[in-house]
This record gives C-alpha cells, structure tokens and sequence, in this order.
C-alpha cells in the first residue's frame, strides 16, 4: 500500500503515505486523486511522510508530469496542500518535484502530522501561518517561488 486515504474530515483528505511496494499502488493514488478533483468539490491534502524511507527518482518525474496534466485542466478545486515531512531525504525529493512543476496549489511544509493539522487550523480560521510554503507559479517552466 502506498497511500492510506482518510475522508472523514472532508474537505480535509488526510493521506499517510508509506514506501511504493507496487507501482500499481502509485498509480490508485494517482487515479484517486484525478477522480476527487473531477468532482470539483474543494477539497486539501494533508500528506503525512513520516513512514517512507525514500521512494525512486523516477516517481518524482512522474507525479510532476501528474502535476502538470491536472494544472492543464479547466478547473483547480485544490485549495491547498499541506506536507508533513521529518526526512531530509524525503524534503529533497519534495524540493526536487516543484523544481520540475510549480504546485497545483499553495503547498504548507511543515515537520510533523501535528503541526499540519494545526496549519490547517488556522488557516480555517484565517490566521496568518509561519512555516515553509511553496506557491504555484503562472508562468510555464518557471521553477516554484520558495527554497525548500
């Protein structure tokens, strides 16, 4: 299993992550996170990292590739992303992905699963947050704004 997906709080969709054992299991992911934006309901990602070692390169390619056909379509119900990241392996790649495409959407980085479900609470209550964010760019082939 790659990603174990969590509705209940919707529009928040928790996503723990863990190591890709099958490339099959990256691509349900992928194809679940196509058919929710298809339904153009908001909706936010909080991806939890902590149990992933360090997935392939290549899968970096391929979610920015992902990244760039679901920024072609009309629609962006994604208001934003928030990134639960302990490993400076794991940062890397996250650094490596928006190198390749600007987010979708604003993307919230922070340490913990903790510190992203408070980030996601005040930016419900409209506070100003202070960690890490990455905002998507307009311009094509322009690399993200922030430094991760």
């Amino acid at each position: 299993m790659f990603a174990n997906i969590n509705l209940k709080g919707f529009p928040l969709v928790n996503v723990d992550l863990f190591d890709i054992e099958k490339p099959s299991d990256f691509y349900d992911f992928l194809n679940f996170w196509e058919k929710l934006h298809d339904k153009k309901q908001e909706y936010i990602f909080l991806f939890n990292t902590e149990n992933m070692s360090m997935p392939s390169l290549s899968y970096a390619t391929k979610i920015s590739e992902f990244i760039k056909k679901m920024k072609l379509k009309p629609h962006n119900p994604l208001s934003y992303s928030i990134i639960c990241v302990k490993s400076s392996l794991i940062r890397n790649l996250v650094s490596l992905v928006f190198k390749f495409t600007s987010p979708m959407s604003p993307v919230y980085l922070v340490k913990t699963k903790e510190e992203g479900l408070q980030v996601y609470d005040d930016l419900s209550k409209g506070n100003e947050v202070t960690c890490a964010k990455v905002m998507p760019t307009h311009i094509k082939n322009e690399s993200s704004q922030a430094e991760l």
